[in-house]
């Protein structure tokens, strides 16, 4: 099975994660949701993988989820 790639504008949901998580340590959970129109409960959960990310939070984050499919083999 080959190997996958991801092309470099798209990122994984735990490297949206991650730099959510960078942000908060940089300035707070509060910050981080204020900048984003959320409630810090909300990034909380997310941050904690109590939830996940809604399309309403990808998108206040500028972010659209994309869906894409990679052929292997056969």
């Amino acid at each position: 099975m080959p190997k996958s790639s991801i092309p470099a504008n798209l990122m994984t949901e735990q490297q949206v994660l991650d730099a959510l998580q960078k942000e908060v340590e940089f300035t707070s959970l509060t910050a981080v949701a204020k900048k984003y129109d959320l409630q810090a409960s909300q990034l909380s959960d997310v941050l904690k993988r109590r939830a996940n990310l809604s399309k309403r939070m990808v998108g206040l984050m500028g972010l659209v989820l994309v869906k894409f499919y990679e052929k292997v083999g056969r």
